[in-house]
C-alpha cells in the first residue's frame, strides 16, 4: 500500500503533475485513436488489393483456359495453370468443369478430384476470406456458354507481414507522440503553475506559522487574483488572531474572577491516564492545586475527593465518555481538618482520535448550596411537625368557633331580648292603645246587640199572638233601641275596631319581620325595607326622644341576612336616643359607590371623644350608666357587618352627636352561602 501511495503520489502529487499526466493521457488517446485509424484504412485498402488482384488473376485464368476446357484439352489447361505457379503468393490455382471434377490443378495430384462447394449461379463470388488465404471462384465461358470455373486461392502471409510492419511503424508513431507531448505538457505545467507555486510558498511559510509572508503574483489574471485574494484573507487572519488573542486573554481574565466556578479542559486517555489541558485560576481556591501542575498528570484530582464518592464519579466520567453525554455529576472533596467541600460539574464529551475523551465544562462550588438544602431539609421537618401541630389546633379552633357561632347566636339573641326589653314598655303601650277602644267598643255592641236582640224577641212574640200588648211592648222595644242612632253608630264601631286590629297586626308584622335574627336565610334583600321596619318596630322609642328625617332614596337589593342587618339598624339607633338628652334629630341617608352600599343614621346627641371612639366596639363596653345597657349592642354591630364583608365607619365630633355609615357590598361576602339556607 505505501508503494502505491508512493506511485500515485509521484504521478499526481501536485497540480503540475495531475496537468502532466492529464494532458500526456489525452495526447496519447488522441494519437492512439489516429493511428489506429489509420492503421485500419490501410489494412482496408491492402486486404482490397489483395482481392482485386485475386479476382483479376481468376477472370485471366477463366479467359485462358475456355478454349482448352470446352475442347477437352485438359494437358493444355494443366499447361496453362502451371504457367502461372510462379507468381507471388499463389497457394493454388485450378480449373472445373461443371459438375466440380478438377481438371488442371497447381497440385497435379489433385486432379480428378471432385469440390462440391460451387454455387448455383454462374457469377465471380468470393468463397473465402479467412486469415490465411483468399478463395475467389469465377465461371469460364466460352462465348455465352457457361462451360467450368475457374479458381485462384492467394496466400495472405505477405499481407499479414506487411500489416504488422505497418501497426508496428503505428505504435512507434504513438511512443514517440506521448514522449513528444509528455516533454511539451511538462513544459506547460511549468509554466501554468509557477504562478501558483508561490501561492503555494505563501502557504507552506504561513502553515509553519510565518502568517507576515505574502504572495507576490503580478497581473490580473486568475493566479494573479487568487494571490490578492490570499493576501487578504492572510490579512484578516492576522487581525482575527489578534482579535482571538485578545478575546481570549480576557476571557481567561473573566474565567479567573468568577468564584467557585472552575472553567476547565478535562482529557481522558484510553490507558486510563488523565490530563488538564485548562483550567482557570479558581481551580487552586477549590482544590489547593495550580492549574499548570495537571497539564501533564491530573491524578491529585481524585486524591482529594471524598473515598465515598470516587466509585460513583468514575462512572459517571465513564458513562460520559462511552454514550457521548453530558457529564454531569456531584460529589464532595475532604480535606483534613476542615469542611466537606461540594462540587458539581457539568462538561460536554468531545471523542479525539487517538481513542481519548475531550470535555469542556465547568465545575461550581455548591457547598453554600447543599448547606442551605440540608437547612430546608431541617427546615420542611420542622414545617411537617407544625403542620401536624397547626392540624391539631385547627380542629381545637373548628370547635372553638362552632362555640363561638353558638355564643354569638346566643349573645345575638340576648341582645335582641334586650333590645325587646327596652322596647317593651313602647311596644305595649302601642298595642294597648288600639285593644283599649276596641274592647270599649266590643262593649258598646255588646249593649247594642242586647237592644237588638229585644227587639228580635219582641218582634217574633208580636208575630206569634198578635195581642194589643205584644205590640205595645215591640214599639217600647224599638223607642228603646233607637235603630237609627244604632244603626250610624255600629258601622262606626266596626271601622274604628278594624283599624284598631289593622294597627295591633301591623305592630306584629314589624315584630315578625324583625325576628329570627339567628336563621341563616342569605338571599337578595331590600336593606331600606329592612330599616322601615325596625323604624315601625322603635316607633314609640323614638316619637317621644326624636325626630326621624329620612332622606333616602332608592337601592339596589343586597345579597344578606336581613334580620341580622335590622339588628344593626336597631342597636344603631337605640345607640342614636340614648346619646340624646334631650328631643333631638335622626337623619337617615344611602347610597352607593361601585360594588358597595352604604346606609348612614346621624344623631344630634352629645357625641364622642375620640379616645372613646376606639373603644366603642369593644365587647362589653359601655358609656351607659351602670344598669343600663349590655355593652354588646355596638360590637355585635360590628361583627354582623364585618361577616358580611363591610365595615361601620364613625365621625363625631364631642357636643356635635355622631354619624354612624354601614358599608355593604352588594353581592354579598365571598363566603356567603347561596341559595338559602345552609
Amino acid at each position: 500500500m505505501r508503494f502505491v501511495a508512493r506511485i500515485r503520489h509521484r504521478l499526481v502529487g501536485n497540480l503540475r503533475r495531475q496537468l502532466t499526466l492529464g494532458m500526456v493521457l489525452v495526447m496519447a488517446a488522441a494519437m492512439s485513436a489516429f493511428v489506429w485509424d489509420l492503421t485500419r484504412r490501410q489494412q482496408d485498402e491492402l486486404v482490397q488489393q489483395q482481392h482485386q488482384q485475386a479476382q483479376a488473376m481468376a477472370r485471366s485464368m477463366a479467359t485462358s483456359v475456355s478454349v482448352a476446357v470446352g475442347t477437352q484439352d485438359v494437358e493444355g489447361a494443366q499447361d496453362i495453370v502451371e504457367g502461372f505457379s510462379g507468381y507471388p503468393d499463389l497457394r493454388y490455382m485450378m480449373v472445373l468443369d461443371l459438375h466440380g471434377q478438377v481438371l488442371a490443378h497447381t497440385d497435379a495430384s489433385r486432379r480428378g478430384q471432385f469440390l462440391e462447394d460451387l454455387p448455383p449461379v454462374p457469377e465471380l463470388r468470393v468463397q473465402q476470406q479467412g486469415s490465411a488465404v483468399v478463395d475467389v471462384l469465377t465461371p469460364v465461358r466460352l462465348g455465352d456458354q457457361h462451360i467450368g470455373w475457374a479458381r485462384v486461392g492467394l496466400d495472405r502471409h505477405t499481407l499479414d507481414h506487411e500489416l504488422s510492419h505497418m501497426a508496428r511503424h503505428g505504435v512507434e508513431g504513438v511512443l514517440i507522440a506521448i514522449v513528444l507531448g509528455a516533454a511539451i505538457a511538462q513544459w506547460a505545467g511549468r509554466y501554468m503553475t509557477r504562478r501558483l507555486h508561490e501561492i503555494q510558498r505563501v502557504a507552506d511559510a504561513v502553515q509553519a506559522g510565518h502568517t507576515e509572508q505574502r504572495a507576490e503574483v503580478p497581473g490580473d489574471d486568475e493566479a494573479a487574483r487568487l494571490a490578492r485574494h490570499v493576501n487578504s484573507m492572510l490579512d484578516t487572519l492576522v487581525q482575527r488572531k489578534v482579535a482571538l488573542k485578545d478575546a481570549l486573554a480576557q476571557l481567561q481574565l473573566l474565567t479567573n474572577r468568577v468564584p467557585g466556578v472552575v472553567v476547565f479542559q478535562f482529557r481522558r486517555h484510553p490507558d486510563g491516564r488523565t490530563q488538564v489541558p485548562y483550567a482557570s485560576e479558581v481551580l487552586h481556591d477549590i482544590y489547593r492545586i495550580r492549574p499548570e501542575a495537571l497539564r501533564e498528570d491530573a491524578s491529585a484530582l481524585f486524591a482529594a475527593t471524598h473515598p465515598d464518592d470516587q466509585p460513583g464519579f468514575l462512572a459517571a466520567m465513564t458513562a460520559s465518555a462511552q454514550r457521548l453525554v453530558p457529564w454531569i455529576h456531584e460529589w464532595r472533596l475532604q480535606f483534613a481538618g476542615e469542611p466537606e467541600v461540594w462540587l458539581m460539574v457539568n462538561a460536554m464529551p468531545q471523542p479525539e482520535r487517538d481513542g481519548a475523551t475531550l470535555w469542556y465544562g465547568y465545575i461550581t462550588d455548591i457547598s453554600e448550596r447543599k448547606r442551605a438544602e440540608n437547612a430546608l431539609r431541617e427546615s420542611e421537618a420542622r414545617l411537617s411537625t407544625a403542620v401536624q401541630q397547626l392540624g391539631h389546633n385547627n380542629a381545637e379552633l373548628k370547635s372553638l368557633n362552632a362555640r363561638l357561632a353558638q355564643s354569638q347566636v346566643q349573645l345575638l339573641r340576648s341582645e335582641k331580648m334586650a333590645a325587646v326589653g327596652q322596647l317593651a314598655a313602647g311596644m305595649a303601650h302601642e298595642i294597648n292603645n288600639p285593644v283599649g277602644f276596641i274592647t270599649s267598643n266590643l262593649g258598646t255592641l255588646q249593649r247594642y246587640a242586647h237592644s237588638l236582640l229585644a227587639v228580635v224577641d219582641a218582634q217574633q212574640r208580636c208575630m206569634a199572638t198578635g195581642t194589643p200588648q205584644d205590640s205595645e211592648a215591640l214599639r217600647l222595644a224599638l223607642q228603646d233601641a233607637d235603630l237609627d242612632y244604632l244603626r250610624g253608630d255600629v258601622a262606626a264601631l266596626l271601622s274604628e275596631s278594624r283599624e284598631g286590629l289593622e294597627r295591633v297586626r301591623k305592630i306584629v308584622q314589624h315584630l315578625r319581620d324583625f325576628s329570627r335574627i339567628d336563621s341563616a336565610d342569605w338571599q337578595e334583600a331590600d336593606l331600606l325595607a329592612g330599616l322601615e321596619s325596625t323604624l315601625n318596630v322603635m316607633g314609640n322609642e323614638l316619637k317621644y326622644k326624636a325626630d326621624v328625617v329620612n332622606q333616602c332614596g332608592e337601592l339596589p337589593l343586597v345579597y344578606c341576612h336581613l334580620g341580622q342587618i335590622n339588628q344593626v339598624f336597631l342597636n344603631l339607633l337605640l345607640n342614636a336616643c340614648d346619646a340624646m338628652d334631650s328631643r333631638g334629630s335622626i337623619r337617615l341617608s344611602c347610597g352607593t359607590e361601585g360594588a358597595w352600599v352604604w346606609v348612614g343614621i346621624e344623631d344630634s346627641g352629645r357625641g364622642m371623644a375620640p379616645e372613646l371612639m376606639n373603644r366603642i366596639f369593644e365587647p362589653f363596653f359601655s358609656t351607659k350608666p351602670v344598669g343600663r345597657g349590655t355593652g354588646l349592642g355596638l360590637s355585635l354591630a360590628y361583627d354582623i357587618v364585618s361577616h358580611h364583608g363591610g365595615r361601620i365607619e364613625v365621625n363625631s365630633v364631642l357636643g356635635q352627636g355622631a354619624r354612624f355609615t354601614v358599608w355593604l357590598p352588594i353581592a354579598g361576602p365571598q363566603d356567603a352561602p347561596v341559595g338559602g339556607p345552609g
